[in-house]
């Protein structure tokens, strides 16, 4: 079996609906008195399990299998870039989405505007779909840029809500966003 490594649409977690979910749960905690400092928590270890389980939710979406790696890749700044999620995915299930799920002009416009150099901005994507050439030469975001398609049509043109505030509700409400910060945290801090 082949595998394509693949950039997740998502929007990192700085100053977003992911960090806020984040932060409002270790909030509340610490106000409870369940937990006694917001420093207890390894954010970074939170994060990863975050990432992990909304790759696998953003593939059930699609109709993809889960990832067999999931990396989550946190700039040191953010001035210029955000968190991504990176995953190796079956490469014949994604030319499969690719092919059945989007409709090729929409797609060759959403990249002529997206990867389109302009004042503040150079692309290191061709603004051309018909130069990507075929599916097993493109890059990592490109087959972000393609998912990103793809769930926009698999969400009825929500893929912005879908990926802001539906995403993760399984994690929220079965309690696994709370299992999270606890296995996280620091050495010596104990869960009540």
């Amino acid at each position: 079996m082949t595998y394509y490594t693949v950039v997740l649409p998502f929007s990192g977690f700085y100053g977003t609906s992911h960090s806020d979910t984040i932060d409002y749960y270790v909030d509340d905690e610490v106000e409870s008195g369940s937990l006694s400092n917001l420093d207890d928590v390894n954010y970074g270890l939170v994060h990863r399990l975050y990432a992990a389980h909304y790759a696998r939710e953003l593939c059930d979406v699609l109709g993809l299998p889960h990832p067999v790696k999931t990396e989550l890749r946190s700039p040191q700044f953010y001035n210029f870039e955000t968190d991504k999620i990176i995953c190796d995915i079956d490469s014949d299930s994604l030319e499969s989405l690719i092919h059945t799920r989007i409709n090729w002009p929409d797609f060759a416009k959403i990249v002529r505007d997206e990867c389109t150099s302009r004042s503040g901005f150079i692309s290191f994507t061709p603004a051309d779909v018909d130069d990507w050439g075929e599916c097993g030469t493109w890059t990592p975001a490109q087959w972000g840029l393609a998912l990103q398609v793809a769930l926009d049509v698999a969400t009825d043109g929500r893929a912005d809500d879908w990926e802001c505030c539906e995403s993760m509700e399984s994690a929220l409400c079965n309690g696994l966003l709370s299992d999270w910060v606890y296995s996280s945290l620091r050495e010596g801090v104990t869960a009540p």
